[in-house]
């Protein structure tokens, strides 16, 4: 169990990092202690979904939706958080990479 918390405790850190970097390189001014508030606070919508999953567990396409729309909020919101108004073009090129480490957290989440 401690190694798996590491593991989750690496990764988040780390994928932090690599979204920090990719900010900066988009041309973002922020720090990675904000990089990590961002990631941290966009998680958010995961929880809900995470905790609405068991109550509609017997119909697998509204299941789905949610982890979908849970995943594509959290994404979103974390995009629109770190790129200001005048990068908005670029957001979509922070997303891709804030959606692959929220897929990872939400499947670390309901064990899939």
């Amino acid at each position: 169990k401690q190694w798996y918390q590491r593991r989750v405790a690496i990764t988040a850190g780390g994928g932090s990092f690599l979204i920090f970097v990719l900010t900066r390189v988009l041309g973002a001014e922020v720090s990675y202690g904000q990089t990590l508030g961002v990631i941290g606070y966009s998680v958010i919508p995961l929880i809900f979904a995470v905790t609405l999953l068991p109550l509609i567990s017997f119909i697998p396409l509204l299941n789905l939706a949610v982890k979908i729309i849970g995943v594509v909020w959290a994404s979103y919101s974390a995009g629109s958080l770190l790129v200001d108004q005048e990068l908005g073009q670029k957001k979509i090129l922070l997303m891709y990479p804030t959606f692959l480490l929220y897929v990872y957290f939400f499947s670390l989440s309901t064990g899939v």
